[in-house]
């Protein structure tokens, strides 16, 4: 689910068990060199989305961790890719620590040829 901070924050305020991850760019200015190749935005629109990421950036950055419990640094999609899906797959893969070997109560233990005198 993608959300902003508002929704982020009311989604928090609701209750609502979640992980949420901030997603953000290296800076201001690495969004701005960006912005200009995507799906050909006008100026005035280039101009709204740095003012509207400059207000996010700093208000997660206010919220730190109390929003947040994952924060990736977009500074290519792969990496931010691969960062995201570790994350994921932490949450919906059981735990790595390794568990004592324990006999199996199905275990056969007897000898598979008998002793010969």
């Amino acid at each position: 689910m993608h959300l902003d901070l508002a929704g982020a924050q009311q989604l928090k305020a609701s209750g609502v068990q979640s992980v949420n991850v901030w997603i953000h760019p290296p800076s201001i200015e690495a969004l701005g060199n960006r912005l200009p190749n995507r799906d050909q935005m006008t100026p005035e629109e280039i101009k709204h989305t740095l003012a509207v990421a400059q207000q996010d950036l700093e208000q997660a950055s206010a919220l730190g961790a109390d929003l947040f419990q994952h924060s990736i640094e977009n500074h290519n999609l792969d990496s931010a890719y691969r960062a995201l899906r570790i994350i994921a797959r932490s949450l919906t893969s059981p735990p790595t620590t390794p568990q004592p070997a324990s006999p199996s109560p199905h275990r056969d233990t007897t000898p598979s040829h008998p002793k010969t005198p």
